[in-house]
This record gives C-alpha cells, structure tokens and sequence, in this order.
C-alpha cells in the first residue's frame, strides 16, 4: 500500500475517508464573488463542521471580518473579485489580524498564487474547481492540524 505524500492515501485510509473523519470547529470567512463556487463551497465548509460567514467581494469581506474577526478560524479568499483585489483584501485582513490563516483560492495555479504574494507567511493555496478532500487538506494545514 502506498502512503507516500500526494498518493491519497495516508495510514491505510484513503483521503476521502480521512476528509469524512475530520471535523473543523469555529467560523470561516469564504470571499467568493461567483454564486455557484460560493453556494458549493459553503456546503463544503458546513459539512466539514464549520459555521460560515459568506462575502460577494473584497468590501464585503472586510466588513464582516470587523465584526466577526475574533471568532474567525480561517478565511477562504477568491484571488480574483470585483471592487478590490485578493491582494487587496489580504493585506487588509493582516492589518485587522495578522495570524489569521489564509486559503486563497483561484484558477492559477499554486505557484503563481504564491508569487503574488510573497513573503506572506500563512498563506495555503487551493486551486478551482477543488473537491472536498481538497478544501479540507487545506484547511487542515492552514489551521495546524495536518
């Protein structure tokens, strides 16, 4: 049985099975402008145990990270949005708190995310369309419980 890094599977269980099993706690800011990817990731967040507190862009965000930042585990950002970039958003939710564990989320892939970004320290990558084994490694690494 093969249990190297990136094989999916890990101490005998598949990574679907491991993703099943776990369970977050707290709250996750997701920042996803398009309905579809936002609705899918919500769910996913739900299942996953986490209560979700949703923005449609970069304002949004950051306003209901102000209200909500002390009870926020993580936040799941879209690079791209309307009115401010992922960059943008980033930087301003490092201002307010600058230990919270950052997923970003986008069609690039993970280096060129990382790129846009460098010397932030925290920061996971999650390339579109992911799946949910996906999202929970993730969160998982992002949260220090991998």
């Amino acid at each position: 049985m093969n249990s190297e890094p990136g094989s999916g599977i890990r101490n005998g269980n598949s990574a679907a099975e491991e993703a099943e099993a776990w369970v977050g706690h707290g709250t996750v800011l997701l920042v996803e402008d398009e309905d579809l990817m936002r609705e899918l990731a919500e769910e996913m967040l739900v299942r996953a145990g986490f209560v979700v507190r949703a923005a449609t862009d970069g304002l949004e965000a950051l306003e209901v990270f102000r209200v909500h930042a002390v009870e926020c585990v993580s936040v799941l950002l879209d690079l791209t949005m309307p009115h401010m970039s992922g960059e943008q958003v980033l930087r301003s939710l490092r201002e307010i708190r600058p230990d919270i564990p950052i997923i970003i989320s986008s069609g690039l892939g993970a280096s060129r995310i990382l790129d846009r970004f460098p010397g932030a320290e925290g920061i996971q990558t999650l390339a579109k369309p992911y799946r949910y084994t996906q999202l929970v490694d993730a969160l998982r690494a992002a949260l220090g419980d991998d």
